[in-house]
């Protein structure tokens, strides 16, 4: 099946951090994601630089730990090697059969 492929893979390359919903009582989980490799440094208009991150979360994990809440804008990921990092833009990564396997998460 390919998501199992698909978190298989992730399982390679993953890492523990930290996802926090900063809302009137902020919830913090533990949980595993992984780079995906592709580093931005985007320029805007009048030579603005937007420089950013992206994950992959993989869903399977991601809900176990949460319940189920979808990463949205404004939520942050925190991690000893990266950082604080705003999520800015979700992508639902999808399977062959449109099953949701992750979320690509950009952030800034």
């Amino acid at each position: 099946m390919l998501s199992d492929a698909f978190n298989a893979a992730l399982s390679l390359v993953s890492f523990t951090a930290t996802f926090e919903r900063p809302d009137d009582s902020p919830t913090t989980y533990d949980i595993t994601l992984a780079l995906s490799n592709y580093m931005r440094n985007l320029e805007g208009p009048e030579e603005v630089v937007s420089e950013g991150r992206e994950f992959i979360i993989p869903t399977k994990k991601f809900q176990e730990v949460t319940g189920y809440i979808a990463p949205k804008r404004g939520d942050r990921i925190i991690s000893d090697t990266y950082g604080e990092n705003v999520i800015q833009s979700i992508v639902d990564v999808r399977g062959l059969k449109g099953e949701l396997m992750g979320f690509r998460v950009r952030t800034t």
